[in-house]
């Protein structure tokens, strides 16, 4: 008695007619599958026919392991093939968000708090050097250009602007609309300049070359990435990939 896969069969009469010119009896398991090991050591599908003694023998094609070459017993192997995972390529698409990608977060972030340290130096420095100005002149120094000392808030909200703009105009590679004149706020300022330099040049390289040769991100390169995502898998129930996922579960 033999057990053969009807996949190849176009319809009954093909199976009788084998039947008859064969002089063997093809049988088929009920429920279809090739056959998993339950935990008490019995088996279902095909692997059952087999270990039961309902079937001498298989014409499916049946991949080995340890558990079923333990049950049953199998021919030299004719056939060796890899066990692989298909999906669907993924296109390129429009990314709205393209112009952050060329630094991570970890680098947006280190780059907004060494904008809030430049400003705040600068703020602190050029408001310090404000006052000391303003009572210059009220001690009876003539201010620089012999225009009238500010007050507190006018001088602040000038550090203020001041600030901004040395910082922001720096780090987007623009003109400063007044230049430093204090030592210190030079060379903060030039500091500043040479890191945004070396910034804004590795930024406008990375966008680039992603418009350029846009990457092709894939979900997944192995068994464990595509575990991570909710990518819906079909596996053939029965078999021995799905045998090893459900033992590895």
């Amino acid at each position: 008695m033999g057990v053969i896969s009807d996949s190849h069969l176009k319809n009954s009469r093909d199976l009788n007619r084998r039947r008859q010119s064969s002089g063997y009896e093809y049988v088929f398991s009920s429920d279809r599958v090739f056959g998993s090991q339950f935990p008490n050591g019995s088996w279902n599908g095909l692997m059952r026919m087999l270990t039961e003694g309902e079937v001498a023998m298989s014409g499916v094609v049946l991949s080995i392991d340890e558990a079923r070459a333990s049950a049953v017993d199998f021919s030299d192997p004719l056939h060796l093939d890899d066990q692989v995972f298909g999906y669907k390529r993924p296109v390129y698409e429009a990314d709205v968000l393209g112009f952050v990608r060329p630094y991570t977060i970890t680098t947006w972030i280190l780059l907004l708090l060494a904008m809030m340290a430049i400003f705040a130096g600068v703020l602190v420095i050029h408001h310090s050097h404000g006052k000391l100005v303003s009572k210059e002149a009220k001690s009876g120094v003539a201010s620089e250009g012999g225009a009238p000392a500010e007050n507190t808030e006018d001088q602040v909200v000038t550090s203020v602007s001041l600030a901004y703009q040395w910082t922001l105009t720096i780090l987007l590679a623009q003109s400063l609309p007044k230049a430093p004149r204090d030592t210190s706020l030079r060379v903060i300022m030039g500091l500043w300049l040479v890191g945004a330099l070396i910034v804004g040049s590795v930024y406008r390289s990375n966008l680039k070359a992603m418009l350029t040769l846009p990457k092709l991100r894939l979900p997944f390169n192995s068994l464990d990435d595509l575990v991570e995502t909710d990518i819906p898998t079909y596996i053939t129930e029965g078999s021995m990939l799905h045998q090893a996922l459900m033992v590895g579960a």
